[in-house]
């Protein structure tokens, strides 16, 4: 599940602030992280609005076990895209994250035709 949360650094508690900041983003999926520049009568900081997974555990370095977080439908078509991503990778002599990466694999929302019918985009 796709949850956000604000955080913001000012020149105050700069260090305990950044910390914080630095433990949220060391425990959680992050999928984006937006940061801006504010400026104002009350001083300026730096806010960033981190995008997260709240549901995906993050284990070891950076490592999800994806058969622990999907049904078996959804892993059966996450397996077929990830093979479809290596093949396309190996046709194209590139590394498999310049095709996309695994949290965004996982994440593909599909009505079940590749699992449906077992053909990736090549009929096979």
């Amino acid at each position: 599940m796709v949850q956000y949360a604000v955080f913001t650094v000012s020149g105050m508690n700069r260090q305990k602030e950044l910390d914080e900041l630095n433990t949220f983003l060391r425990s959680h999926r992050i999928y984006q992280v937006e940061k801006q520049f504010l400026s104002g009568a009350q001083g300026a900081c730096w806010s960033f609005c981190i995008e997260y997974d709240a549901q995906v555990p993050v284990k070891g370095k950076n490592t999800i076990d994806y058969k622990e977080v999907l049904s078996e439908k959804e892993f059966a078509v996450y397996s077929k895209l990830r093979d479809i991503r290596k093949e396309s990778a190996a046709e194209h002599n590139v590394p498999l994250y310049g095709i996309t990466n695994e949290q965004k694999l996982h994440i593909v929302k599909t009505d079940g035709d590749i699992a449906r019918h077992g053909k990736d985009r090549k009929g096979r």
